[in-house]
């Protein structure tokens, strides 16, 4: 196991396999992972299109109903 604190007080451990890298906070926690935030970003850009999708719909109702969304 290959610990070390750096300046900025992050703590950089190596995994006994020797590939996997953490790199923790200062507060111990580790940081996000590139995947685990890809992962995030696309579940978030799925739900972004999916509410405009809904809105986009429910304009189109009340449209339908003589309501300008764009009044509201």
């Amino acid at each position: 196991m290959n610990c070390r604190n750096s300046q900025a007080g992050r703590l950089f451990h190596r995994g006994a396999s020797g590939e996997e890298l953490q790199i923790y906070r200062p507060d111990g926690e580790l940081f996000t992972s590139y995947e685990e935030v890809s992962r995030s970003l696309e579940q978030a850009q799925y739900r972004a299109q999916q509410a405009q999708q809904r809105a986009a719909v429910l304009a189109e109702r009340l449209r339908s109903m003589g309501i300008d969304p764009e009044q509201l």
